[in-house]
């Protein structure tokens, strides 16, 4: 099973992470990524691998005439009597890309907050990148593909751009992953980091293909299950429910035998397993964001676990 957040502390507290204390209780927490992608902006890099100037050593090289004098290292030089040469990597940036699903599965059971939760994850990331420098793009998607939230982000006073209409997104529509991903790779030329935050209520074939897509475009790629308590166990209120499919508008009114309950959680697990094992495969972090404890721990427990984090 993938690492997941456990200890209950009410929905309630989801609506309190992106509040400035609780961001500043992520400052020493970073994306979990290699090198990164993109030079920042204000680098002046050469066409090679290391160069002159930068702000991490790279390795020593002999001293050849005309190199510049600054960057000789003299304390090898009084060592060992040979003049060698610094060089340093250039500062690179590595571009964060949200990708939310508001399908209208990620309302329901409306109690369980998914679409709310992984806003309050997806608005934490954000602020964790940029407050490491790397800038952050962020898109809704549902079944008429993606829609950017905020154009590109590079500073963290931005944020509450983002924060805003995540807010005032309504999660509707039906969810096609694939579609959305090729949709937002043609709205971008920027790969970097890509974490999709979804409930993954989708065939096997679909979230594959598009996590596949990402992969093949440069991205490293996370992908975040939200999930809530009443999900898990849809007894826990009634034993005669109403199913009703919001993104097809079927209906059904079902009694909730233990023979049911035992093919649900037995399904449900299967299908959280059967993601994590292919992520798995696929050398893409994959961790459960539980809607109904606090994000305190899915922020510094959870994610770090999975490899999300660092």
């Amino acid at each position: 099973m993938p690492p997941e957040v456990s200890t209950a502390d009410g929905l309630d507290s989801w609506s309190q992470a992106g509040s400035p204390a609780f961001l500043r209780s992520l400052d020493r927490l970073r994306i979990n990524v290699g090198e990164g992608t993109t030079i920042h902006p204000g680098n002046n890099p050469v066409p090679r691998a290391t160069q002159d100037s930068g702000l991490e050593f790279a390795k020593h090289r002999p001293y050849t005439p005309g190199d510049d004098l600054r960057h000789i290292d003299w304390n090898a030089l009084a060592r060992h009597d040979s003049k060698l040469v610094k060089t340093f990597r250039a500062e690179r940036e590595a571009p964060l890309h949200l990708l939310v699903d508001a399908s209208a599965s990620m309302a329901t059971p409306a109690s369980d907050g998914k679409f709310r939760a992984a806003a309050a994850v997806a608005t934490c990331l954000a602020y964790i990148s940029l407050r490491n420098r790397d800038p952050v793009r962020a898109a809704v998607f549902d079944e008429g593909g993606t829609r950017p939230v905020a154009p590109l982000l590079r500073h963290p006073q931005r944020l509450p751009l983002l924060v805003d209409e995540l807010a005032a997104t309504k999660p509707s529509g039906t969810t096609n992953l694939t579609r959305a991903v090729e949709s937002y790779l043609h709205s971008t030329r920027l790969p970097g980091v890509a974490v999709v935050l979804s409930d993954f209520l989708v065939a096997a074939e679909d979230y594959q293909a598009a996590l596949r897509c990402l992969l093949a475009s440069g991205y490293r790629v996370a992908a975040l299950r939200v999930i809530g308590d009443d999900e898990r166990n849809p007894a826990a209120r009634t034993r005669r429910v109403r199913l009703w499919d919001v993104e097809s508008s079927q209906e059904r009114i079902v009694d909730l035998t233990q023979a049911h309950l035992a093919r649900y959680q037995s399904a449900l697990d299967a299908h959280i397993d059967e993601i994590h094992r292919w992520c798995k495969a696929n050398g893409i972090p994959f961790c459960l964001i539980e809607t109904g404890l606090p994000p305190s721990r899915a922020l510094t427990s959870a994610l770090p676990a999975a490899g999300v984090l660092r």
